[in-house]
């Protein structure tokens, strides 16, 4: 009798246990047969600088691998006019207000789904309900639309004077920015101290000269910079190179601005010599001869072709987007141009303002009577860019 139970139980748990891999099979090929019987069309528009349509990128590709047999189609409208003029085409024939049409969004028969948001909530559900495979059309009575927040369907809508405005001032403050800004003061500073200071007194610069050194100097420089911002965003000449040493560039002069603006206040505080008088001999002939030839015109030439190599390294996001559209873009080039020139012009604001208070303050001087009046001050304007020299080497160097 015992062993006949133990039959019995044997052949139930068997019985049980076919039972559960029979519908464990039934269930994988029902899942299976439904992946395989998705094959519904569906038209995808995103762009590429569109930050939302990262995700959704990555949404549609999974939903692609996983139902084979879907249709989709994808757009790329920022940089495509033509895949542009086709998504205001199903926005017009789906009924979407005009406030409405962003990207990303996709399309399916008489449905639409705008924002990521409604994507990741609706789009699965809505390709496993559907069991039309048609894909969309522009003519359509009736339709069933989704809204999130989204992006603007035209690039020129993320750019526009405020945001290239904010993205200017944002990008002046830059580590690279400083950093070119930190070289203009310290040439000044040169300058204003005199590269001459060791020949015969009656060969040395008036205060008049170095007014019109400082003007013409500084006229080459900022325009050498500006000059070279738009040959890079132009596309003409490969600056990869030093676009990827930028942070070393800046760091460098940070910390070269913020000890030689130290050394330079501490001679106008303090007598005596800031570095140990043994190494005195050896530096000091080598450093006035760099300084003389720096403070030429032809050095703040080399200087600033030098430094504009790397000014736009740490630069990113609208701006990045406005060189793309101006190298590859043929149909909206002459409508950034405008923007990129004023983006770069912003740039200016700071050696403007170092420019206009050494000019402004050389003039004054020029007017005071007495060469040793005249010296005092010339000390004084040079502790104020020294200090100034610390405060962007620290803010560079700790902050940016």
């Amino acid at each position: 009798m015992l062993r006949q139970n133990k039959v019995a139980l044997v052949g139930v748990a068997i019985t049980l246990l076919f039972l559960v891999i029979l519908s464990t099979t039934s269930f994988a090929l029902s899942e299976e047969g439904t992946r395989e019987a998705q094959d519904d069309c569906l038209y995808y528009f995103y762009g590429e600088e569109c930050v939302d349509c990262t995700e959704a990128n990555l949404l549609v590709e999974d939903l692609n691998k996983k139902y084979p047999n879907l249709k989709v189609k994808e757009y790329e409208v920022y940089h495509d006019a033509d895949n542009l003029a086709l998504l205001s085409n199903y926005y017009n024939a789906y009924n979407v207000d005009a406030s409405q049409q962003q990207v990303p969004v996709v399309f399916l028969l008489r449905t639409y789904l705008i924002g990521i948001d409604s994507m990741n909530d609706f789009l699965e559900q809505r390709i496993l309900l559907n069991t039309d495979s048609t894909c969309p059309s522009l003519d359509h009575d009736e339709v069933i639309g989704i809204l999130a927040s989204a992006e603007p369907k035209n690039v020129m809508e993320l750019l526009n004077f405020a945001s290239i405005t904010g993205t200017g001032v944002g990008n002046t403050v830059s580590n690279t920015s400083m950093a070119v800004v930190l070289i203009f003061l310290l040439l000044l500073i040169g300058l204003i101290k005199d590269r001459d200071k060791h020949v015969d007194e009656d060969q040395r610069l008036s205060v008049k000269d170095k007014k019109e050194d400082i003007l013409r100097n500084s006229i080459i420089y900022i325009a050498i910079i500006y000059f070279m911002l738009l040959i890079s965003g132009l596309g003409i000449g490969s600056f990869t190179f030093f676009s990827n040493k930028a942070l070393f560039f800046s760091r460098f002069i940070a910390l070269y601005g913020l000890v030689a603006g130290l050394v330079i206040m501490k001679q106008f505080l303090f007598e005596g010599h800031t570095i140990p008088r043994k190494y005195l001999k050896s530096i000091i002939p080598h450093w006035r001869t760099f300084r003389h030839y720096a403070t030429t015109m032809w050095g703040f030439i080399i200087i600033a072709l030098v430094a504009s190599l790397f000014v736009a390294g740490s630069w990113d996001g609208q701006y990045q987007l406005l060189k793309k559209l101006l190298v590859e873009s043929a149909t909206l080039r002459w409508r950034v141009l405008p923007l990129f020139l004023w983006h770069n012009l912003l740039l200016l604001i700071p050696f403007t303002i170092v420019f206009a208070i050494a000019f402004w303050r050389l003039k004054k001087i020029q007017k005071i009577e007495g060469l040793n009046v005249q010296e005092h001050h010339l000390k004084l304007l040079v502790f104020l860019f020294a200090s100034l020299a610390v405060l962007l080497g620290f803010f560079t160097l700790f902050y940016l």
